[in-house]
């Protein structure tokens, strides 16, 4: 998701959002758990390193971008959508 401003959206807009929205956590609930998984059997393998960073990099980038979810969940909620 982009930066959009929930609240300037009509109700029709925040509708269209919250189909996409149950996909998009599961999505990046799976992808979060798979770049930890990734990270700690590189960590096992190889200690710190590269293979160890970039996972835990994107995992940090993907967590970012579920918390955009939660700012879209609260403005449905205010309007009682």
């Amino acid at each position: 998701m982009s930066d959009i401003d929930y609240t300037t959206l009509s109700d029709e807009e925040l509708l269209k959002a919250k189909k996409t929205l149950k996909s998009t956590k599961i999505l990046n609930s799976v992808l979060i758990g798979f770049t930890a998984g990734i990270a700690g059997v590189a960590f096992w393998a190889k200690g710190f390193g590269f293979a160890f960073i970039f996972p835990v990099f994107l995992g940090y980038l993907l967590y970012k971008a579920s918390k955009k979810t939660e700012i879209l969940e609260a403005e449905l909620k205010k309007r009682n959508l």
